[in-house]
């Protein structure tokens, strides 16, 4: 698997449906996460340290998962990240790419022949 920006989102999956549940439960209505590679050519260091105090987990191939403040992220991205209902935003981060989705809760149930 390529690790890009969308392939982030997808091998740390049940790390960012536990930090979002995290955010929820902590009052966030429509929380963001973020899962950013660091290895390689991942991102640069200044965003790494400014995740580090909302870091909730090292992911695959220790890349970072992270539940920032959405005035955070719109620094990064030049506007505010979708918000969603019965969902929460999620923003992947790898080799120069960067991939923006909306995840709903009832994604989490997995198919029942797998």
């Amino acid at each position: 698997m390529s690790l890009d920006a969308q392939a982030m989102l997808e091998v740390n999956r049940q790390l960012i449906f536990a930090a979002a549940k995290q955010q929820r439960q902590s009052g966030v209505e429509s929380p963001l996460v973020v899962s950013v590679a660091t290895f390689g050519r991942g991102v640069k260091q200044e965003m790494l340290q400014a995740l580090e105090p909302y870091r909730t987990a090292f992911g695959h191939n220790q890349s970072l998962v992270a539940a920032p403040p959405l005035e955070l992220a719109r620094q990064w991205l030049k506007q505010t990240p979708p918000g969603v209902e019965e969902g929460f935003a999620v923003l992947g981060y790898a080799f120069g790419k960067t991939v923006v989705q909306q995840w709903r809760w009832d994604e989490e149930v997995g198919d029942a022949f797998f």
